[in-house]
């Protein structure tokens, strides 16, 4: 995986890692991960859409989050459950494209507007 430079919180964190919590199992492919976690998992799955709400990013402090490898190589999106990580994810879109994640966002000041 080639790590353009820069692509690091605000804070300076270094290179992004995969949550330990946003790993699921082989057999079930995730094409939704919303961030950060809000205990919405249970009420997502539930949806049968391959969603989940596991990784704890919340941007300030730290790394930027990779991705789960996935059967296939099949990309997920990366959806934001905070103002504040859709912001991150608007400012951070180039880093966070070049890991995998697919992004429907845009510019970072039509976000905060």
């Amino acid at each position: 995986h080639n790590i353009a430079a820069g692509c690091v919180d605000e804070e300076g964190g270094e290179q992004a890692r995969a949550e330990k919590n946003g790993k699921v199992g082989e057999e079930e492919f995730v094409r939704f991960h919303m961030a950060p976690f809000k205990g919405w998992d249970r009420n997502v799955r539930g949806m049968r859409c391959g969603a989940r709400n596991v990784i704890k990013w919340r941007g300030s402090g730290s790394e930027l989050p990779v991705p789960p490898q996935q059967q296939g190589h099949r990309r997920c999106w990366l959806l934001p459950t905070s103002d504040k990580v859709a912001e991150l994810i608007a400012e951070k879109q180039d880093c966070l494209h070049s890991f995998g994640w697919k992004l429907l966002t845009c510019e970072p000041q039509l976000v905060r507007n």
